[in-house]
């Protein structure tokens, strides 16, 4: 996927109506800001979002072919000269990889998974691209040494069989403090579940010199070389970040063999191989090979430590659905423990959140009902409150000074905000409620395991239990919040 290295604020503002209706429409009731359209390719489109757990920027990616409700419905429907169905088994792919690797320094964490497999969000990492930061003042061995996480990824997942197949400068990311993130995993290659058979799918600079006959023949046993491309493309990344060039621009490769005479001779069997080719994943197709020439060459003035690759283990990837389930546990972690790297809102609050704290002795809570004029502050004041962009803020039509239109996602937010508490389903079944017997109130009772759909109670007469999407609300649907006495 092409990417920029943050939103293009000159033509980026007039879109973002249009980019919300679309996320909505692959994902109804997403509730993090847009900010802005980050970059897009074949296959997806990734924007800037402001993610509500940590008041942060994240990414979101999600198909283009799932924009439309037609391909949708229809998998065999064709965009861009892959099925719907191929699109989403990538993006699949690349969402079970990334959160399988996800204790790897050099690895992008993913953060929420669209339930039908669509879309996920991920960490924004600030810094930009490596195209965009060729020349960073860095010394070339430090270089070396903070590309050495990106080859130990590699080389863990070429264990699981896994290849990159766009490995690029562009797909290198900088945090704040200079280390590396591998990006873009859109386009991964399963040697066991092949889901477009492909050596390579980059670009030209970074391709190795004998990819068209790796495209014609695998090797004995089926397999695709992107050992040799994927090795080659990252060694290319090396040498372009050392002698701060863009590879897409040099005519020919003898700029690999100019200068830095220590790393071009530890790398030239890899850039310039000669003879037959190793067996599969072996020599100068390895990234276990390549971490230890790398180490070498780090460790000569640097005294960097050998944090050798991991060995073969059981399979750490994990079916789509096992890959949800864990990231929606880690979500709901998240959000009954306070998401620990957050930032604190803007939004000042003066007084009580509440119309009026009410005792119930029974339970031993107090409890009360968010007021509009808190709702108005946060959705002033705090840019990570979550939006519910189809519908319109109101009243609670039963008394003007409460808070209506709440989405579980908001109730929640509000609670964390004030550190308080939605009620339990057994609390709420006690609670007496402002209004007429149409009034709701969201509580804590997660209802498909997923967090997806939580439980309300409704009128105060005769209560009664409904169960609804956590994205949904109408004007009589409050924020009840509650505290231990």
């Amino acid at each position: 996927m092409s990417q920029v290295t943050d939103i293009q604020n000159d033509h980026n503002a007039d879109h973002i109506e249009e980019l919300t209706r679309e996320v909505q429409q692959i994902w109804p009731g997403f509730h993090h800001k847009i900010l802005g359209k980050l970059g897009e390719g074949g296959c997806g489109r990734t924007l800037k979002i402001l993610w509500t757990l940590s008041r942060k920027p994240a990414v979101l990616k999600y198909l283009l072919s799932a924009a439309s409700a037609a391909r949708r419905q229809n998998p065999e429907a064709t965009f861009n000269n892959l099925k719907h169905a191929q699109w989403q088994r990538l993006l699949e792919q690349e969402a079970t990889v990334l959160w399988a690797f996800r204790e790897f320094e050099a690895a992008v964490t993913p953060l929420e998974l669209h339930s039908s497999f669509v879309g996920f969000v991920m960490e924004f990492v600030p810094a930009g691209n490596l195209l965009g930061n060729l020349d960073n003042g860095l010394d070339w061995r430090e270089k070396v040494r903070r590309l050495l996480p990106v080859v130990e990824l590699l080389s863990a997942m070429q264990n699981e069989g896994i290849y990159h197949r766009d490995l690029a400068l562009d797909n290198l990311f900088l945090t704040e403090n200079q280390d590396l993130k591998l990006g873009d995993f859109g386009l991964l290659h399963n040697i066991d579940a092949p889901i477009v058979p492909l050596v390579g799918c980059g670009k030209p600079g970074y391709f190795h010199p004998d990819i068209k006959a790796f495209r014609k023949q695998p090797d004995a046993f089926g397999r695709l070389r992107n050992d040799l491309q994927d090795v080659y493309a990252i060694c290319i990344c090396l040498m372009s970040w050392v002698k701060g060039l863009d590879p897409n621009t040099q005519k020919s490769r003898n700029w690999l063999r100019e200068g830095y005479p220590e790393l071009s001779h530890a790398l030239d069997p890899f850039l310039f191989p000669s003879g037959h080719y190793p067996d599969f994943a072996t020599g100068i197709g390895s990234f276990q090979e390549l971490f230890g020439v790398l180490t070498k060459v780090a460790k000569a003035k640097s005294g960097v430590q050998n944090t050798a690759p991991v060995k073969s283990t059981p399979s750490r990837i994990s079916p789509i659905e096992e890959t949800f389930s864990s990231m929606q546990h880690q979500l709901q972690h998240w959000r009954n423990s306070g998401f620990s790297d957050g930032v604190d809102s803007d939004a000042v609050i003066s007084g009580s959140p509440v119309l009026s704290w009410e005792a119930h002795d029974g339970l031993k809570i107090r409890y009360g009902f968010v007021t509009n004029e808190v709702l108005q502050s946060l959705i002033n004041h705090d840019p990570a409150w979550p939006e519910a962009p189809l519908v319109n803020p109101s009243p609670f039509p039963g008394d003007i000074r409460i808070a209506g239109t709440i989405t579980w996602d908001q109730a929640f937010y509000l609670a964390r905000h004030f550190d308080l508490k939605l009620p339990s389903l057994h609390q709420a079944r006690h609670i007496p409620l402002p209004g007429t017997a149409l009034t709701q109130i969201w509580t804590s009772e997660d209802c498909d395991g997923e967090g997806q759909r939580f439980t309300l109670i409704e009128n105060n007469a005769v209560v009664r239990e409904k169960i609804e999407f956590r994205g949904s609300t109408n004007p009589y649907r409050v924020c009840c919040l509650v505290e231990s006495i």
